[in-house]
């Protein structure tokens, strides 16, 4: 552990190798195979489905070999890692979101991380010259993340009269598509089931202004789990207009705001 010049030292005849240098010679012929060629995932289901490579030479199992996973999408890198292999010879990369931060089309690049094998500088000489004369196998991957769907069922009224047109629906779509969701037109087909339920109630009246208020609950339920992920109730969402129907819709109007960057925060920042 201690440092010398190197013109002090004598090793004689004596040539240092690297830590497992005996793979040198053999590393064009391990063999990486891919458990599939590409994958379909649904981003709520990124941890099941993990990316498997066998790796063998001369058809024996292969243990501590570092693998290098790299994931690209349009051409940039978005993550990378290396995963030494099991007694099975095995190297698994278990995906998640920090990994893959939208849903789309990733393309994962897998080969034999040489520079960690041989506990070398990867920038060194010594590796470019290595690699040269005996180059890797290596495997891409294709990998599409499906957006996480949603399905959202509103029942919103005004003076216990349904609304011609939902106010508050609308709101919450448009602020989860900006979060990488999808829409779904019914619940067997969803991911998350949203629920609001709002109504409105006549408050004062005098000859400025007619008052009415909101009472709003909106609620997320996971449908794999039946676990409730997110719930907010609004009270008393105060609007003011000309008659009972504009400060009704004044209230619905305060409501939307209210309710739909709640929801995305929560589920961009709360977890």
């Amino acid at each position: 552990n201690k440092q010398f010049p190197f013109t002090v030292m004598s090793f004689g005849d004596l040539t240092f190798l690297p830590e497992n240098f005996e793979y040198i010679a053999a590393l064009s012929s391990i063999k990486l195979t891919p458990e599939l060629a590409s994958y379909e995932i649904r981003k709520v289901e990124l941890f099941k489905h993990p990316i498997i490579i066998d790796v063998k030479l001369d058809n024996k199992n292969l243990s501590d070999i570092p693998v290098s996973f790299t994931i690209s999408r349009d051409d940039a890198n978005t993550f990378e890692t290396s995963i030494s292999t099991n007694k099975t010879g095995v190297a698994e990369l278990v995906l998640n979101t920090d990994q893959l931060a939208g849903s789309g089309d990733y393309i994962v690049d897998t080969r034999i991380d040489v520079a960690q094998l041989l506990a070398v500088d990867p920038m060194s000489d010594f590796i470019n010259t290595i690699l040269i004369e005996y180059p890797l196998q290596s495997h891409q991957i294709k990998l599409n993340v499906l957006a996480p769907t949603i399905f959202v069922n509103s029942v919103e009224s005004s003076f216990g009269q349904p609304l011609g047109i939902n106010i508050l629906a609308p709101s919450v779509k448009n602020s989860l598509i900006e979060l990488d969701y999808k829409f779904v037109d019914g619940p067997d087909e969803a991911d998350y089931v949203i629920h609001i339920e709002s109504s409105t109630r006549e408050g004062q009246a005098n000859q400025y202004a007619y008052f009415a208020y909101l009472d709003a609950t909106v609620s997320m339920i996971r449908t794999d789990t039946g676990k409730e992920i997110y719930k907010n109730s609004l009270t008393s969402i105060k609007g003011a207009g000309a008659n009972f129907d504009l400060a009704s819709a004044k209230a619905y109007e305060k409501a939307k705001t209210t309710i739909g960057s709640d929801l995305s925060y929560q589920l961009e920042f709360g977890k």
